[in-house]
């Protein structure tokens, strides 16, 4: 929604199917306003909050250096 006609920008450019759904295709908002790519964002987030509670690290442990072998 910046006003920027995307076909002026745009190698490719894309739109719903005349007479498709708003709640579907995102209307003038896009394919990132659609219903279906909402249930996408609210599936992600619901998987992201179980993985974080379930107490995994966010990041790996450094593992101790080995001693070389005498």
């Amino acid at each position: 929604m910046s006003g920027i006609e995307p076909h002026l920008t745009s190698v490719f450019t894309f739109g719903p199917a005349a007479g498709a759904s708003h709640f579907l295709s995102g209307g003038d908002f896009g394919p990132e306003g659609s219903l279906i790519v909402t249930l996408v964002w609210g599936l992600a987030a619901f998987l992201a909050y179980r993985y974080f509670q379930s107490g995994r690290p966010l990041a790996l442990k450094a593992r101790p250096a080995r001693t070389p072998a005498r």
